[in-house]
């Protein structure tokens, strides 16, 4: 079961979140509060992550961080993006095959390039609200929701 959606900006500032269960009811400080911490996390985790590169130089491995946190009454999975996008989705603990995830966190990508980033109307880096993009994850909610 899918329980929240969130979207950070790359400075990790919270532009989107969506309430998906009744289970997952936060005030939206909390909801903030979250996001920040959980940037400030995978970015000291990227820091952590050294990689040695041919010639044996220590070198940061751009493309690691935190990538899903499990708990005992939840699963946070995370998509980082080039740009420093950073999608979260809250589900039940083992709800869904970590394919199902990936395709999961991709279309909201997918979404978010297509709607978000291409609408000359909306600031980047600003909360995202856009009719058209609630409209897509709903979209997206309703086909993984049994």
């Amino acid at each position: 079961m899918l329980l929240s959606l969130s979207i950070n900006n790359q400075h990790g500032s919270l532009i989107y979140h969506k309430n998906i269960s009744e289970k997952s009811r936060l005030t939206s400080n909390e909801e903030i509060r979250i996001a920040s911490t959980f940037h400030g996390l995978s970015t000291i985790a990227k820091r952590l992550c050294i990689v040695s590169d041919e010639k044996h130089k220590a070198t940061l491995d751009q493309q690691s961080g935190i990538t899903q946190i499990e708990g005992n009454h939840f699963s946070l999975y995370c998509l980082e993006t080039l740009t420093g996008l950073s999608i979260f989705l809250v589900t039940l603990p083992s709800a869904f095959p970590s394919g199902i995830i990936d395709n999961i966190l991709s279309s909201v990508y997918q979404g978010y390039a297509d709607y978000v980033q291409k609408n000359p109307f909306h600031e980047p880096d600003m909360p995202i609200r856009l009719d058209l993009f609630d409209k897509f994850i709903q979209g997206i909610i309703q086909r993984y929701t049994y």
